[in-house]
C-alpha cells in the first residue's frame, strides 16, 4: 500500500538528515542551560553564520549597447528573481524608486529602478529578470564576449596609462597584459601579440579575431565583462551595480535627424529623409522625452529632449511624420491628454505604441512600404484607426487595448495580416466596413 499522508510543512533537506532539529526544536538564538546552585557552565556559545545582499538597478537601453548613459532613464515596476543554484525562484521584488538619502524626494537618475535582495544565505544564486512583451534586454558584448571574457581571465590585460593609438600606422589600439607585454587590436578586430617590431614595419602574432566594435571600445577586451555577470556566490558580501539593460522594440540602428517643433501646447516630430529610430516615453515623474536611438538625433543632439517639462504628460495634440528610410518609432509609459496622429514613410517603417493612454483618438497612417503597425497595453478615449495602403506586407497588431468609440483598420494593397486579441470596446450599432476594410466596433 502506498504511503500517503497530509503535507503539513515544507523544510529544508538538511531537517531530514538531522531530524532532533525538528522533534526537539528550540527556539530560535536561545539556548537552554540546566545548572545547580553554584555550578558553573561553560561553552553556550552561538555561532553565526554571515548573510549577504545583492542590488541593482533596471534601465532602458535606447540604443542597447548595454551601456548606461545618462540620457537613459530607469525603469519602475519590472520583477526580478532570485534563483538558486538548482534554477529554483527562492525571492521576487520589483524594481521601483527608493528614496536612498532620506530627504523625502525621488531624483530619477539616482533613485528610480531599483531592487534589492537582502539577508541571503551563503550559496550559489542567479539574479533574473522578466521581460516584458515587446522588449529585449540588451546583448552583453556580442557573440564574441564569451572569447574576450576568457582572454581577459587568461592574460590579465590592463588599460595603458598612456594612449598609444596609431603608434605603428595602423590605426591601431594598445592596451597590455600583466603576462605577456602589449597587444594592439586593429579596425577589422583582429587582435595581436606585439612581437616588439618597430614602428615603421609594425607586427605581432594574431591572438583572437573579433569584429571592429571592439576596435572602437577595447574596453570590451581589457574590461571584458562575464557573459553571465548576474550569478554570484554569497559568502556574506554584498553585490552591488547588477543592472539590467532593456531596449523596447528598437535594433539599436538609426541615422538622420528628427526636429521636435512645439507650438502652444501641439507637439509635432519630422523626421528627415534616412532611417530615423525614435522613442518617445515618459519618466517616473510622468515627464515626456523625445530620444533618438543608434545615431538619429533629436534637433541635432544625441541628448534627449523634455517636451513641456512642467507637465506630467502631454496637455495638446502629438503630431508624428516620417519620410523615407527604414523608420523606427516606439511610444511608451506616456499620457497624452489630447490625441496622436502617426504618419509613417515610404520605407519598411515600424510602429510600435505600449503603455499608453490617449484621451482623444489615434490615428495612424502608412502611404507606402511594408509597414507594422504593433498598439498594445493602451487606452484610447475616441477613435482608434489604422489605413495601410502600401504594396507589401503590412501588418497591424492590436492587443489588450481599450477603444472607447470606433476601432477601424482599413487596407488598400498588399498581402496585409490584421491581428486582434483582447481589449475592449463598447457596444453600439454601426454601419457595415467598406471594401478593403477591417472593421470592428
Amino acid at each position: 500500500m502506498p504511503l500517503l499522508g497530509q503535507l503539513v510543512a515544507q523544510v529544508s533537506p538538511h531537517i531530514h538528515e538531522n531530524t532532533p532539529l525538528l522533534h526537539d526544536a528550540l527556539p530560535p538564538n536561545f539556548a537552554v542551560v540546566t545548572f545547580a546552585a553554584g555550578e558553573t557552565v561553560n561553552g553556550i556559545d552561538f555561532d553565526n553564520i554571515p548573510t549577504g545582499r545583492i542590488e541593482g538597478r533596471s534601465w532602458n537601453d535606447l540604443n542597447a549597447d548595454h551601456l548606461r548613459t545618462t540620457n537613459e532613464p530607469w525603469l519602475n515596476g519590472w520583477t526580478v528573481h532570485l534563483e538558486d543554484s538548482d534554477g529554483n525562484i527562492v525571492a521576487s521584488t520589483l524594481t521601483a524608486d527608493v528614496d536612498r538619502d532620506n530627504d523625502g524626494q525621488i531624483d530619477p537618475e539616482t533613485e528610480s529602478g531599483w531592487y534589492s535582495f537582502d539577508a541571503i544565505g551563503l550559496g550559489s544564486y542567479r539574479v533574473n529578470q522578466v521581460t516584458q512583451p515587446q522588449w529585449k534586454m540588451a546583448d552583453v558584448g556580442g557573440e564574441f564576449a564569451q572569447q574576450a571574457y576568457a582572454l581577459d581571465q587568461l592574460l590579465d590585460f590592463r588599460r595603458p596609462t598612456t594612449s598609444f593609438f596609431d603608434w605603428g600606422g595602423l590605426q591601431e589600439n594598445w592596451f597590455w597584459s600583466l603576462h605577456e607585454s602589449w597587444h594592439y587590436i586593429t579596425p577589422d578586430g583582429s587582435l595581436y601579440q606585439w612581437d616588439g617590431s618597430s614602428a615603421e614595419s609594425l607586427t605581432g602574432s594574431l591572438v583572437a579575431q573579433f569584429d571592429s566594435q571592439y576596435w572602437e571600445r577595447p574596453g570590451l577586451i581589457y574590461d571584458a565583462a562575464d557573459p553571465d555577470p548576474f550569478r554570484f556566490t554569497i559568502l556574506g558580501q554584498s553585490e552591488r551595480n547588477v543592472n539590467f539593460g532593456n531596449t523596447f522594440g528598437l535594433d539599436g540602428f538609426g541615422e538622420g535627424n528628427v526636429t521636435v517643433t512645439i507650438q502652444g501646447t501641439t507637439v509635432t516630430v519630422s523626421g528627415d529623409e534616412r532611417a530615423n529610430s525614435l522613442a518617445v516615453y515618459g519618466d517616473s515623474h510622468g515627464r515626456v522625452i523625445v530620444q533618438g536611438a543608434g545615431g538619429t538625433t533629436v534637433n541635432g543632439s544625441s541628448d534627449p529632449l523634455y517636451v513641456l517639462p512642467s507637465y506630467m504628460g502631454l496637455p495638446g495634440d502629438l503630431m508624428v511624420s516620417l519620410r523615407d528610410g527604414l523608420d523606427q518609432i516606439v511610444l511608451f509609459d506616456v499620457v497624452l491628454q489630447a490625441s496622436l496622429h502617426v504618419e509613417l514613410g515610404s520605407g519598411d517603417d515600424t510602429f510600435t505604441l505600449a503603455n499608453v493612454s490617449v484621451a482623444g483618438d489615434l490615428s495612424v497612417t502608412s502611404p507606402r512600404g511594408d509597414a507594422q503597425v504593433r498598439i498594445q497595453d493602451s487606452t484610447i478615449a475616441r477613435n482608434l484607426t489604422v489605413y495601410t495602403s502600401g504594396d507589401g506586407d503590412n501588418l497591424t497588431s492590436v492587443q489588450d487595448v481599450s477603444v472607447g468609440r470606433n476601432l477601424s483598420v482599413t487596407h488598400s494593397r498588399g498581402a496585409d495580416t490584421v491581428f486582434l486579441q483582447g481589449g475592449r470596446l463598447p457596444t453600439q450599432q454601426t454601419s457595415p466596413p467598406a471594401v478593403g476594410q477591417t472593421q470592428l466596433l
